[in-house]
């Protein structure tokens, strides 16, 4: 029952942030220089890390996935996606339509591994913007130290 609770509630709240983006269109204007924005705060990210095996070694082709966290709740869907790269490194950069600064960052090994998932919760700071609808840009850094499956 929660779960569906929960898919009602994120499908409602999309439909509102979809018509508060289709009000926000029609009701401004560039007017003198000025851009008039109607909506939700919006606020670039970037969160970065590396993976590495217990050993220390570089874990290649990992799955990095971003959720939305609200109210210490996570959200089923991901926000932003990639993979590692040889060296283990990734990058994830997103602009984001939620005014919660809170996400979760997952880290899923390659199938082939003998490594557990791990993940983390990251606070964005988001710092500039104009106070109003641009929250700025946040940057977070979530390193991953995978363990091995027993």
């Amino acid at each position: 029952m929660r779960k569906i609770q929960m898919r009602a509630a994120t499908m409602a709240a999309r439909l509102f942030g979809i018509g508060l983006t289709i009000l926000g269109l029609s009701a401004c204007d560039n007017d003198g220089g000025v851009i008039c924005m109607y909506g939700t705060p919006t606020g670039t990210f970037e969160v970065k890390g590396d993976v590495t095996s217990e050993e220390g070694k570089p874990v290649e082709a990992a799955k990095i996935t971003v959720k939305t966290v609200y109210e210490q709740e996570e959200y089923n869907e991901s926000i932003a996606e990639t993979t590692t790269s040889k060296s283990g490194e990734y990058i994830v950069k997103k602009q984001r339509y939620e005014s919660t600064p809170d996400i979760r960052v997952v880290c899923t090994p390659p199938e082939d591994s003998d490594l557990k998932a791990d993940s983390t919760y990251v606070h964005l700071d988001f710092k500039g913007g104009d106070g109003n609808w641009n929250i700025g840009t946040a940057t977070a850094t979530a390193n991953f130290r995978l363990r091995k499956k027993k």
